[in-house]
């Protein structure tokens, strides 16, 4: 009997999944954390992945901050 290779569809990659360092994201959500109140579409750019799922983010309005935001109250911007 031949063996029949069958290609299964992989799943698409979640779209939190695989943000890097540099990366522009926008928060889909309002935080008020370490003394930082940002409201849900502020934008700013990963600076360091904490590798458990959060991420240093700095935002740039209204002032220079960098906070921690975890994955999943991030989307990928542009």
């Amino acid at each position: 009997m031949a063996s029949v290779r069958i290609d299964r569809p992989r799943p698409a990659p979640s779209p939190r999944a695989g943000f890097g360092e540099y990366r522009r994201v926008a928060l889909t959500t309002p935080i008020n954390r370490e003394g930082v109140a940002l409201s849900a579409g502020a934008e700013g750019v990963i600076v360091h992945d904490h590798g458990d799922g959060s991420y240093s983010v700095e935002f740039e309005k209204p002032a220079f901050e960098v906070v921690t935001i975890f994955a999943t109250e991030l989307k990928a911007v542009g």
